[in-house]
């Protein structure tokens, strides 16, 4: 398992983004998020994120459209500390951070224009946990909204078998990673009455062999 172990993590730094070797950062990681980035830039309002983690996408967002009041919650607190600092010098003052429960958010209802919550899920620890997620950023989501996440989703079986071992192999997981049947999914959002507006598998040639599906959903 060491030897699993030590060839995981030399790959983690091949594939990290601009040698951002932290928690969010990642190959896969750092598409979806690019993804969520242009799904977003005709947007306007205040923009959430949950699960905002270091800021990656947040300040990506910030360097890209000008208009937007940007806010990220994570409960990790030494994610948000790292954050912070990677925000000081950016001029960017309506970028904002807090240490909140995504299960239970401190915002009042309809309170964002847009909601985002990307490579959150996979790492939750039931499915139980996912849905009260989704009803909170429901909750948040002003009335003709919009909310951006992403699902890993069932089927594939090589990255069956990577998600269940990666605990073992990765020092930062405490559980199995999840993955969920689209037909699940797809009841959750109808009985958060939200409508798929876009929903596609992660682009190019890995689109094809990941089970990774990011999805844009309207709220009535």
């Amino acid at each position: 398992m060491d030897i699993i172990e030590s060839l995981y993590y030399k790959i983690f730094r091949w594939a990290s983004p601009r040698g951002e070797h932290t928690f969010s950062a990642g190959l896969l990681q750092d598409r979806l998020r690019e993804k969520a980035r242009v799904y977003s830039l005709e947007l306007e309002g205040k923009i959430l994120e949950v699960g905002c983690g270091e800021g990656f996408f947040l300040r990506a967002l910030a360097r890209s459209v000008n208009r937007l009041s940007l806010f990220g919650v994570d409960v990790d607190e030494g994610h948000l500390k790292l954050g912070k600092i990677l925000l000081k010098g950016n001029n960017r003052v309506n970028i904002s951070l807090s240490r909140q429960d995504a299960r239970v958010l401190a915002f009042k209802d309809h309170s964002f224009d847009v909601v985002v919550c990307i490579n959150v899920f996979y790492n939750l620890d039931s499915w139980e946990t996912v849905c009260r997620v989704m009803e909170e950023m429901a909750r948040v989501c002003k009335p003709k909204g919009q909310m951006i996440f992403d699902f890993r989703v069932s089927g594939n079986p090589v990255f069956n078998l990577k998600d269940r071992w990666a605990r073992y192999y990765d020092k930062t997981l405490t559980h199995s990673l999840s993955s969920y049947h689209p037909a699940k999914i797809r009841g959750l959002l109808s009985r958060l009455d939200l409508k798929v507006v876009k929903s596609e598998h992660l682009g190019g040639l890995l689109g094809m062999i990941t089970p990774i599906r990011i999805y844009k959903v309207y709220r009535p």
